[in-house]
């Protein structure tokens, strides 16, 4: 094949996938590793060495075709633990109060509240990480998703926050809430009493510790405000919701996942195995088995 020929074709595939895709050209371009403009001129022909560039259209062609044949992890399902999840949020939503929900990880607690989001546009959903544990942190990742300016005080910006969520109706959901410091809750706290809107911290076991703290004064106004509290665990997981993940497995290997599903790897570590398995081409008993060992996973 003549390079030209080739690189007709590379284009003429890029152009339909740009045409399919919802990503933007400069977001192709970024994850192709080149320049939107190069990748312009590329696509009208005008490029100066578009040989130079072949080999990473290419290369991006091609790992987009695995991932679009590679098996999937099962879609959202309404489990027993995310349907508990989206229960506790929507009571704290309508309600205006503060939820926490707590357990095992692995168990659907993000899997159930990121559906939450996906059907409540006005829920504001913000994962924790240690660099934002505190009061500033969290105020920073609330005022962008409230798409309210960052003020250099932090008092500033409690109170443009306050004034934007007053009267929204809206709820804040927290993940991985463990990580925040005490101070980070009372700041929270106070965000939603002041505003009306409802909180819902979603973690492990040590984000309840914190709200329960060891009975001290300085913890009471921040637990007597938990309207409600549920505390989630691989033991929680049913069978139903193996058949409602893995609908076209046997009983057999859906018994096999729900061990998986039990222990401290939780529904996640059993869609892995599941996932890891179709992609052998192999989800019996057996080949279920040998992946979970290959994977570490005891079940």
């Amino acid at each position: 094949m003549s390079e030209q020929l080739h690189e007709n074709q590379l284009r003429q595939a890029l152009k339909e996938h740009i045409e399919t895709s919802e990503q933007s050209q400069s977001s192709i371009a970024k994850a192709i590793g080149i320049s939107a403009p190069a990748l312009s001129q590329f696509m009208n022909s005008t490029y100066a060495t578009p040989h130079k560039l072949l080999p990473k259209i290419e290369a991006y062609l091609s790992v987009h075709k695995k991932r679009q044949i590679a098996p999937k992890k099962p879609d959202f399902v309404p489990t027993s633990i995310s349907t508990t999840v989206i229960n506790v949020i929507t009571y704290c939503h309508i309600q205006g109060t503060i939820g926490v929900i707590y357990g095992d990880a692995g168990v659907g607690k993000t899997q159930g509240a990121r559906e939450y989001c996906r059907n409540q546009p006005e829920a504001l959903f913000i994962t924790i990480s240690p660099a934002y544990s505190g009061p500033k942190g969290v105020s920073e990742l609330i005022a962008e998703e409230l798409r309210v300016p960052e003020a250099r005080s932090i008092r500033r910006m409690h109170r443009d926050i306050v004034k934007k969520l007053e009267g929204s109706g809206r709820v804040i959901i927290i993940d991985e809430a463990q990580h925040l410091t005490h101070r980070a809750l009372e700041h929270l706290r106070s965000i939603s009493d002041e505003s009306g809107v409802g909180l819902v911290l979603i973690g492990n076991q040590e984000v309840y510790t914190k709200m329960l703290g060891r009975g001290e004064a300085a913890f009471a106004q921040l637990f007597s405000r938990m309207a409600m509290k549920e505390n989630v665990l691989t033991n929680n997981i049913k069978q139903a919701d193996m058949d409602l993940l893995f609908p076209l497995l046997s009983k057999e290997e859906k018994q096999f996942l729900l061990r998986i599903a039990r222990s401290r790897w939780g529904i996640r570590g059993a869609v892995n195995v599941f996932v890891n398995s179709a992609s052998n081409q192999d989800t019996t008993v057996t080949g279920l088995a040998s992946v979970a060992k290959y994977m570490g996973i005891g079940a």
